[in-house]
């Protein structure tokens, strides 16, 4: 009977430290929000923020409470938050695991904004917002997608990775863009279209729209965008693209041998407009050495970079990602 009672006592212990831990954390994720919302005030006079964006859209971070094991999830980089929604209610519902969709300071604002945060700011935000979790979970999964995924390998690569994290899931990674930024001149064609346009042309921010008339609709990736301008944003900071490729050189300047033995999900289609895949799958089988699943849609599916997106008709096979995605954390947290 005692050690009935005394297991009793460590369980409601051990219940209400867990329950008092992701209260402080909720309270420390409403603080760091509060604090890029004035940062974000600063930049623009008072004219944007977290919570005023047009279309009343928000870039708030998102927690959902569920058992002592997370997901960090990190989104792209023209989008909120909310882009990774759908995927973090299915690993909730069915797995019961706590989902955290941090938010990097720069990503997904008004152009204004994206033009003052870089790749330090953003490789900072990725290893403060896996530090914020560590105290709370007895494990962490980190789910990437897009530029957010590629941010997460620079982390993963590095020496300050937390023991707690367990596994790690790759979705459409940007390592390295789509073949049309091939090298011209010692430099790619987007960066030299880039400086024409900043420096020639003084054009500092370019429309979706304006970019899909002139490409006549043909980058399909830009449809989900601007399909839903509540998640992205929908103009292009030039400034902002010269700095992604940061991340392509930060990823190429990684050491061969430094590689990661997380578990890795790595899930790509092959008609994706905006990085090159093969670049990505080189990647992947050279650094991490044990990549338990792949989810690979062949180009005749035609799907875009967004297969993240719950959208029946321009990716009808995002329920099939998620369950794999349910069942690569399912036997790896």
């Amino acid at each position: 009977m005692k050690s009935i009672l005394a297991l009793s006592s460590i369980f409601f212990y051990v219940s209400v430290s867990f329950a008092t831990c992701t209260d402080t954390l909720q309270a420390d994720i409403k603080k760091l929000s509060n604090e890029i919302h004035a940062e974000y005030l600063g930049h623009t006079k008072g004219k944007h923020g977290i919570k005023n964006f047009e279309q009343e859209r928000t870039n708030e971070a998102l927690f959902i409470e569920g058992d002592d094991k997370v997901i960090v999830m990190f989104h792209g980089f023209m989008a909120s938050p909310r882009e990774m929604l759908p995927l973090a209610k299915s690993i909730h519902q069915e797995l019961g695991h706590s989902v955290y969709i941090p938010m990097i300071r720069g990503f997904g604002a008004v152009s204004e904004i994206n033009d003052k945060y870089n790749f330090d700011h953003w490789r900072l935000g990725v290893s403060q917002n896996i530090a914020l979790v560590t105290k709370c979970f007895s494990s962490i999964g980190v789910i990437g997608y897009s530029i957010g995924a590629g941010m997460l390998v620079d982390h993963l690569l590095s020496d300050k990775l937390s023991p707690k994290v367990k596994s790690v899931a790759l979705l459409s990674p940007f390592f390295k863009g789509h073949s049309w930024q091939a090298p011209a001149l010692g430099t790619t064609v987007s960066k030299s279209v880039l400086n024409l346009m900043r420096y020639v042309l003084r054009v500092e921010r370019v429309k979706l729209t304006t970019v899909d008339k002139v490409v006549r609709g043909k980058y399909k990736d830009l449809q989900v965008l601007i399909d839903d301008p509540d998640t992205y944003t929908q103009s292009f900071s030039v400034i902002s693209g010269k700095a992604l490729m940061d991340i392509t050189k930060a990823l190429k300047d990684k050491d061969r041998d430094i590689t990661s033995e997380l578990p890795t999900f790595l899930a790509y289609s092959k008609s994706d407009q905006t990085i090159s895949w093969r670049f990505a799958r080189r990647y992947v089988d050279r650094h991490f050495k044990q990549v338990d699943d792949t989810f690979i849609l062949e180009k005749d599916l035609a799907i875009p970079h967004e297969i993240v997106v719950p959208n029946s008709e321009l990716n009808p096979t995002y329920i099939e990602l998620y369950q794999r995605i349910n069942a690569f954390l399912s036997r790896t947290m």
